[in-house]
């Protein structure tokens, strides 16, 4: 949503090196009991906080930008003036910016629009009808 002229960096997507997911893996799943057995831990929140700790800590300041020993960056979608990108939010991601590419005041901060769906969760009568 910033003017082309404050277009930079963009979102990147990453792979978990010791687990090989791309993306969180739902409750209930063989990948989530997988990954649970392989931390000692079945509590979503903390599985997912610790996965994440590990990439914060390898990034020296603000976020990270390229790969590291906890993460490979996989690919990265570079801002564009009124881009609009859809992806499933539980795919491993985040901002791929120098903090420093951006001011400090709302004109000059990168501004996005967040949306988020589960068409999967729709109850039978909700006005969009039983889910399938």
């Amino acid at each position: 949503m910033n003017l082309p002229e404050q277009c930079s960096g963009g979102t990147s997507f990453w792979r978990h090196r010791q687990t090989g997911l791309q993306a969180a893996p739902r409750q209930g799943s063989a990948a989530y009991d997988a990954l649970s057995l392989a931390l000692g831990d079945d509590d979503e929140s903390r599985l997912m906080g610790r996965l994440m700790r590990e990439g914060l800590a390898a990034a020296s300041r603000g976020y990270p930008t390229e790969s590291t020993a906890a993460w490979e960056l996989l690919t990265v979608i570079p801002m564009r003036y009124n881009r609009c990108i859809v992806y499933d939010a539980r795919l491993f991601h985040s901002l791929h910016i120098e903090e420093a590419s951006f001011g400090v005041s709302l004109d000059e901060r990168r501004l996005t629009q967040n949306l988020f769906f589960d068409f999967g969760s729709a109850p039978s009568d909700s006005p969009l009808g039983p889910p399938g």
